[in-house]
């Protein structure tokens, strides 16, 4: 995990060469956030800038904690923060907390617009949580909630691993006939047999489609050498 990234100082200097080019602290505070979201590669000489040492070059700027809150709540402040919430490789938990208490909706936009509600693991989940102490009246039922999302989305899981199992032993050959024996019997064999023009597939078909495609990308990158 990058914990100093003092060499890597890109944002900061951005930041206060548009300060001294006579731009505002909110508008030098936008276009930096805007070159991070950018996502164009970085170099440093002629190495090229990590995307992992680009989120510690950003959220360790200490003009961060100087802008105002209408500022967070801005798109492009949001959506820097959503990126936070989906990279693990650099950690700011007082800023977090600092933007927490200026800006508490756009901290919970950033986490809804990230999918950490689906990665109990992340480290940025473990943060998150501790707003609950931090800030009880505003993140406390906020946090209880992506708990129980996060609870039911691992009985989801669970669920479709107990769905799996018979399927375990299935070479990919064998999984292909089953599905392809499943679709013709249940996913439109009368129009495959039918002289009319196709119709549009519904979303259920379309789900189960996804689902078949889903367990050859599974079995596929489980089986082994030859089978």
């Amino acid at each position: 995990m990058i914990k100093n990234p003092a060499d890597l100082d890109y944002y900061a200097q951005l930041f206060e060469t548009k300060v001294e080019a006579g731009y505002c602290r909110i508008a030098a505070a936008t276009q930096v956030a805007d070159s991070y979201l950018d996502g164009k590669p970085r170099r440093k000489g002629k190495r090229k800038i990590t995307k992992a040492e680009c989120d510690a070059a950003f959220w360790s700027c200490d003009f961060l904690f100087t802008v105002p809150a209408k500022l967070w709540q801005s798109e492009s402040l949001v959506l820097a923060l959503a990126r936070y919430m989906g990279q693990e490789s650099f950690d700011n938990l007082a800023l977090i907390q600092h933007i927490t208490s200026i800006a508490p909706d756009s901290v919970k936009h950033a986490v809804r617009y990230s999918g950490l509600v689906l990665q109990p693991l992340s480290p940025r989940r473990a943060e998150i949580d501790t707003l609950a102490t931090f800030a009880p009246d505003t993140f406390g039922d906020f946090v209880r909630v992506l708990k129980t999302f996060g609870a039911a989305y691992q009985e989801h899981l669970n669920a479709v691993e107990i769905c799996k199992s018979p399927l375990a032993e299935l070479s990919p050959l064998e999984l292909l006939v089953y599905a392809s024996l499943h679709a013709f019997e249940n996913l439109g064999s009368s129009e495959l047999l039918s002289n009319k023009q196709p119709v549009a597939m519904d979303a259920r078909t379309e789900d189960v489609w996804s689902a078949i495609n889903d367990l050859f990308i599974w079995k596929l990158s489980s089986a082994k050498d030859g089978t």
